[in-house]
Formats: structure tokens, sequence, C-alpha cells
């Protein structure tokens, strides 16, 4: 279960990625704007609609909301399978300060949920014990040009994790597999 939210300002609504402005070159890059079926205008309309929706009418959207996390934990008790979900599917908003309780609503029907953030400093309080959502929704932290590298090697040491990009060729039904780097020197 994904929400896919416009991302970056594309709603004319406000900024669903807050830790970014448009100089960043994720919002150029963003894999929700330009790959895939993310090109065709109706999936962006779409987008657009649910983001509208969010910060029109929070409340509407939530209860919307837990009402497709009850259905989908429903679909999978049947399925017999482990449900998962990604709030940030296209955002990088704030679930445990928006809705806390959409959090515990996952967790107590048995969602997983995770996300990738570039909030560092968000990332970094889920590795503190007072972080009370625990492992009922995942931070991965997103590397990015504006990653504070001390920070970052710090949340390493606390056992967090990092996704990092790399510049390699990948095209599975090619064969085509170019080897990952064996070292990675940060400066």
């Amino acid at each position: 279960l994904g929400i896919n939210l416009a991302p970056f300002d594309a709603a004319g609504v406000g900024n669903v990625c807050p830790h970014v402005d448009s100089s960043a070159s994720c919002v150029d890059h963003c894999v929700l704007f330009h790959v895939g079926h993310q090109v065709i205008p109706t999936v962006r309309a779409a987008h657009a609609r649910l983001t509208r929706w969010l910060m029109r009418d929070r409340k509407s959207f939530l209860l919307a909301l837990r009402d497709d996390f009850r259905a989908f934990a429903k679909l999978a008790k049947r399925r017999n399978r482990r449900a998962f979900g990604r709030p940030n599917a296209g955002s990088d908003l704030s679930w445990e300060l928006i809705a806390p309780w959409i959090i515990a609503e996952a967790r107590r029907l048995h969602i997983s949920l995770y996300d990738y953030t570039k909030g560092l400093d968000r990332w970094m309080k889920q590795g503190t014990p007072s972080w009370r959502f625990g492992r009922a929704y995942q931070l991965t932290y997103s590397f990015w040009e504006r990653t504070d590298i001390r920070k970052m090697l710090s949340g390493l040491d606390s056992g967090l994790n990092v996704a990092m990009v790399f510049d390699t060729r990948y095209w599975p039904q090619q064969q085509i597999h170019d080897a990952l780097p064996t070292r990675i020197t940060i400066n």
C-alpha cells in the first residue's frame, strides 16, 4: 500500500518534500515524475488530486486512509501475506507528526510501514529510545548532494539505514549488471 502524492509542489498546494527546494537535483530527476507510468498525464493528475485532498481536507483524507489500511490488512490476512505500506511513495512528509494515530493504527493492523527520507534530523530521531513507533514505521535515509556526512556517519554507527544511488548500468533483461564499487570513500 503506497500513498502516491504529486512530488515537491507539483500539485500547486504546498511542498510535500519539505527537505528540498527547487534547486535540489532530485526535483529535476524525480522518479515520480519522469519514469514509467508516472509520465502519463492521467497518473500525474490523480497524484495531484490526492495531494490537494490531503492539503485541503486532511481529516477526510486520513479517515479514508484508515479505511484503506483496514481493507488492505484484511486482504493480506486472507491471502496469508505480510502487509507493508509506504506513506511517502512520492513525498517526504513527517507522518509521525502529521498523524501519529495512523501509524498506531497500521501497527494495530499488523501493517509494517517504511519510508525513505532526505530529512536527516527526522531519520536520526528514529534512533533515539524515545521514538515511539519503533519497528511500526521504519525510516531509511536517502543520501543526496546536501547530506551532512558527519551526521550520516553518526547514524550509521547507531545502526540506521542509508540508501545511496550509484551510477551503474543495470538492465537485467539484457544481462547487463555493472559491478557496484567495492570500496566507498566519504570525505
